[in-house]
């Protein structure tokens, strides 16, 4: 759902069924095409381990990244979080894996920008960019907060 600033509901999005169990979700306005969602998946369902491009309009999937658990590009293991810059890049917050990923705007793999075995200190949970300093930043398991210059 989206919210104004007094807390009125003024557009709700239904994902539609097969989408189940979504741990968060972004609206991107910026390369991805408009009116899409990335959607961050955990471990209930079929879907399980995946970020998918939902449509705002319908709920439909259009494609995903991921969906079984494993340490290798292409795979997610518990992405808890995701943040999306202006450019369409997403950062996941790949929990179990202990590090951040980075997917193109098409959700093709990018690379790792932290991870446990350097910039991080334990498990990242949450991801927030900050677009005008470019900076990202990580809410790790412990507590911590790591700041990530882009």
């Amino acid at each position: 759902m989206e919210f104004d600033g007094l807390g009125n509901c003024i557009r709700k999005v239904v994902l539609a069924e097969g989408i189940l169990w979504s741990w968060h979700a972004v609206e991107v306005r910026t390369s991805i095409p408009q009116g899409q969602y990335v959607v961050c998946h955990g471990y209930y369902d079929e879907h399980n381990h995946c970020l998918s491009l939902v449509g705002a309009a319908d709920g439909r999937k259009f494609c995903s990244y991921g969906g079984i658990s494993g340490a290798a590009a292409g795979l997610l293991n518990v992405p808890y979080h995701l943040a999306v810059d202006l450019d369409g890049y997403i950062f996941v917050a790949d929990h179990h894996n202990g590090r951040v990923v980075v997917l193109s705007p098409g959700l093709g793999f990018i690379g790792c920008i932290a991870s446990q075995n350097s910039e991080l200190k334990s498990r990242p949970r949450r991801l927030c960019f900050d677009v005008k300093l470019q900076l990202l930043y990580v809410g790790e398991d412990e507590g911590n907060l790591v700041v990530l210059k882009l």
